[in-house]
């Protein structure tokens, strides 16, 4: 009976000895451009553990390809390119931005407009994940009248 209530309680235990210890802040979407079948999206994520981990794709009811992309500086040109994962080393944080890494949301499944929120999934090595709600923006800031 001992052997059997230390099982349980170990069970019990084991999802929080792997708990990601992931934070997601200022999450935010683009909303499409008319005429176009592209966005993209931004955020910052912060690892708080002791351990680095490596963010590795994004999946959503929003579009079937969302790639992890990164805006560099090359020969004078600005290029964009994919990236097949992010290392995210323990303590520090990585920043998704305007003309810097950025996430790819392709051929969205369902209007993208502001207002609107949009539920992402990032996932992490060893089969993590986190959801994230994203707000949608407009692509013009609001004026103040």
């Amino acid at each position: 009976m001992k052997k059997i209530i230390s099982l349980i309680c170990l069970l019990f235990l084991l999802p929080s000895a792997f708990a990601l210890d992931i934070e997601v802040t200022d999450p935010y979407m683009r909303e499409l451009i008319p005429g176009t079948q592209v966005t993209s999206a931004y955020m910052t994520i912060k690892n708080s553990g002791a351990k680095d981990i490596t963010f590795t794709s994004v999946t959503s009811v929003v579009s079937e390809k969302i790639e992890i992309h990164e805006h560099t500086m090359k020969d004078g040109m600005m290029q964009m390119g994919k990236l097949d994962s992010i290392i995210i080393k323990a303590g520090e944080e990585v920043t998704l931005q305007p003309h810097g890494l950025h996430l790819m949301v392709f051929n969205p499944t369902m209007p993208v407009k502001a207002g609107q929120q949009v539920d992402v999934v990032l996932h992490f090595d060893n089969e993590q994940q986190t959801t994230v709600t994203m707000p949608v923006k407009g692509l013009k800031p609001a004026h103040n009248h």
